[in-house]
């Protein structure tokens, strides 16, 4: 099956940069997935916007995986008790 898309594009296109530009100029919003090192090559990491003149302070440690997730499925999504043991006997949630 020939691709859809190659009439508006028929030059393939090799490089991430490259194809990034192709789409920010049909307007797709859109941007690279850096790796570890690229993220690090970021200018912004090293510039951090401070919002505050507040000094930054954590009052709680982040949740473990899944803490919330029983919470959650029942009271924002209106998952029965029921259904939570199914998803849990089905491995879907822990």
């Amino acid at each position: 099956m020939p691709c859809p898309y190659r009439e508006l594009n028929p030059a393939p296109i090799c490089c991430r940069k490259a194809r990034l530009a192709a789409l920010s100029a049909a307007g797709v919003p859109s941007g690279p997935i850096n790796d570890l090192a690229e993220v690090f090559e970021e200018p912004q990491v090293w510039n951090p916007v401070l919002y505050s003149r507040s000094k930054l302070e954590y009052r709680d440690p982040p949740p473990l995986l899944g803490q919330h997730t029983e919470a959650v499925l029942q009271q924002e999504l209106g998952v029965t008790a029921s259904e939570l043991g199914t998803l849990r006997a089905d491995g879907v949630v822990s």
